[in-house]
């Protein structure tokens, strides 16, 4: 059976979720699992999974992509 890890970045605005999801699945073989809004003030927090090294490297990448939405 294979260890899957689950990855979150959460952002402020939708149009930064969709980049970092965007770039987070581009980037490395992970599986999109959901969006959802963490609070009332427009945080969004984007969910993800795969195996370990992928997920570190799918978050990196999507925090990065996200800081210069």
């Amino acid at each position: 059976m294979q260890q899957l890890s689950l990855g979150t970045i959460e952002v402020l605005g939708l149009p930064a979720a969709v980049e970092a999801a965007d770039v987070a699945l581009k980037t490395a073989d992970v599986k999109l699992i959901g969006y959802e809004t963490t609070d009332g003030m427009g945080m969004v927090a984007v969910k993800i999974e795969g195996q370990v090294s992928a997920v570190q490297a799918a978050v990196a990448a999507a925090s990065a992509a996200a800081a210069r939405v």
